[in-house]
């Protein structure tokens, strides 16, 4: 048997696998009614995994997080500038033990999924430098934060136990 002051000490942590789906409007982006976009091409999707760290989504963000590999992932923009973002996560978590009716305690983890968008405040879209004064122009933020809409969220969990490397 371990000391129970041993025991106290110990720490659990634990594998989340999920996959991360978020599907958000963007009306600027959207292409079906640009008279410059050929006719084949407005009923078609795009996909823009080859910019995918410079295009913006919301964040989703997991308490008690140790540490996260995202694979897989994908970003599609529709017609109407629907963009579906896409991607399958791998997530250590950290988990305290309960000690306090060994051996029958239940060693549960508890953690949250929750989405965040940058406040107007912080959120800086692009800079376009006047060739004129040299002077940078920022986009109006707050407009930006009014535009977009978030449509669905979906995580499919499975848990498994925690290896360390």
């Amino acid at each position: 048997l371990t000391p129970f002051s041993v025991v106290e000490e110990l720490q659990m942590n634990m594998e989340v696998i999920y996959q991360e789906k978020l599907v958000w409007t963007f009306p600027s982006l959207a292409y079906q009614d640009n008279p410059a976009v050929p006719a084949k091409y407005k009923t078609a999707h795009v996909s823009l995994n080859s910019v995918i760290g410079r295009i913006w989504r919301p964040a989703v963000h997991i308490t008690a997080m140790i540490r996260r590999e995202a694979k897989d992932r994908s970003l599609i923009l529709y017609p109407n500038g629907t963009l579906e973002f896409t991607s399958y996560n791998f997530v250590a978590l950290h988990c305290e033990m309960k000690v306090r009716k060994i051996p029958f305690d239940r060693h549960e983890c508890q953690f949250t999924f929750y989405l965040s968008n940058e406040d107007d405040s912080v959120l800086v879209l692009s800079g376009v430098q006047e060739p004129s004064t040299g002077q940078s122009q920022l986009s109006d933020a707050q407009e930006f934060v009014e535009q977009w809409s978030l449509q669905n969220t979906v995580f499919d969990i499975r848990v498994k136990p925690f290896k360390e490397n």
